[in-house]
């Protein structure tokens, strides 16, 4: 699916309202969730998000928005009956923004973990853990994270793959380390470049994006992926959420209701199925369900 933009990444209702057609929740009933008389007043959601995630948001050469977050994003705004408004603020930007009420919640493939939760609260959609992606052919023979010591790999600033290579590399023999490579400013595109061209040897991203990234990058053949354990969602699985500041209880509960009622309503699950996400799939829409930091 498709959702059209306005240059200042404006989605109206009335596009939703069109794009959001072929869902099996767009016909559904009003959703039961009482939004926060500002917002109400406001007239709109801000959702800070960064754009360039293959699979999840990503910005089309014809000024559209596709991916998993996109369209879910969309089908919520129509559920709680509010126009929706995206910003691109950036990975690094998110919480700086959320604090300083410059958008109203953040939803970008976020890791719920204790950490996080002191800052923001998690409403989770989905779970997700981490793969490995290498050149074609594995050129390292990587197969396990004791393969990464003495390599040099990609992972997001700040995210929880970061977090995971600095404990696993505590664990490598000694005279060996892990090599954390941040090359965030262009995004996904970014460490799949890096990965490609031999800037890095592997980057360690979220499992979500990993084969949908993996695809996009060159001919489509050039990347692989490498899953380390059985968890058909990636290794270490963790919740995967909207961010809501810690002192705006009655938007979490509207969102924590207007997703619920879009898992109900099977609309949830036919998006799974549009973007092949089901591994990936929560029964049940909670708060604060984070795992441990790595």
């Amino acid at each position: 699916m498709k959702i059209a933009r306005t240059p200042l990444a404006i989605v109206s209702m009335l596009t939703l309202l069109g794009a959001l057609t072929g869902c099996g929740g767009s016909d559904s009933d009003s959703s039961s969730a009482s939004m926060p008389q500002e917002i109400m007043d406001q007239g709109y959601l801000t959702i800070g998000t960064e754009f360039a995630r293959e699979g999840q948001f990503v910005e089309l050469d014809d000024g559209t928005y596709s991916g998993f977050e996109a369209d879910l994003s969309a089908a919520l705004g129509e559920q709680l009956g509010i126009e929706i408004r995206y910003d691109n603020t950036g990975w690094l930007g998110l919480q700086p923004a959320l604090d300083a009420g410059e958008i109203d919640v953040a939803m970008a493939q976020l890791s719920d973990y204790a950490e996080r939760e002191q800052s923001m609260t998690m409403v989770n959609y989905l779970r997700s853990g981490s793969d490995i992606i290498v050149p074609a052919g594995n050129p390292n023979a990587i197969a396990s994270f004791l393969d990464l010591c003495g390599l040099n790999v990609g992972a997001w600033t700040d995210s929880l793959q970061a977090k995971l290579l600095a404990t696993e590399s505590d664990k490598c023999p000694d005279g060996t380390s892990i090599t954390i490579a941040n090359v965030d400013p262009l995004g996904d595109a970014s460490y799949a470049a890096a990965v490609g061209t031999g800037v890095t040897d592997a980057w360690l991203t979220d499992s979500l994006n990993a084969m949908p990234t993996a695809a996009a990058y060159g001919t489509g053949n050039e990347l692989e992926v490498i899953r380390v354990g059985d968890d058909s969602a990636g290794l270490n699985a963790t919740p995967i959420g909207i961010g809501v500041g810690v002192t705006q209880t009655e938007l979490v509960t509207a969102i924590q209701v207007g997703l619920q009622e879009l898992v109900d309503n099977g609309t949830y699950q036919e998006l799974l199925n549009q973007y092949s996400l089901q591994d990936f799939a929560v029964e049940s829409i909670g708060v604060n369900t984070a795992v441990a930091t790595p």
